[in-house]
């Protein structure tokens, strides 16, 4: 698995203050977890949102979950990773 962080112009390669909202499906729910271990591991703090295990969840939930977050400045940037890679 390889996982880039690249930055917009916009921000700062410094923003290690921001906060990263964070989610999958259960088809991403391994990414996820290497995602947050690289965030971390980088000096990020980030909040999970969810899928926690590898059950069956509808992406759609966690997208959500993700994007609200963002919209209501609770975290300043999101990821989210589905299994399928389209759908959210």
């Amino acid at each position: 698995m390889n996982i880039e962080i690249r930055y917009r112009s916009r921000l700062v390669a410094t923003s290690h203050n921001r906060l990263i909202a964070v989610g999958a499906d259960h088809g991403g729910f391994a990414m996820k977890e290497e995602l947050k271990k690289l965030l971390g591991g980088a000096g990020y703090k980030y909040r999970d949102f969810g899928t926690y295990d590898e059950q069956a969840v509808d992406y759609p939930d966690f997208a959500q979950y993700v994007a609200r977050a963002v919209a209501d400045g609770v975290c300043d940037l999101g990821i989210i990773v589905d299994g399928a890679g389209i759908g959210s």
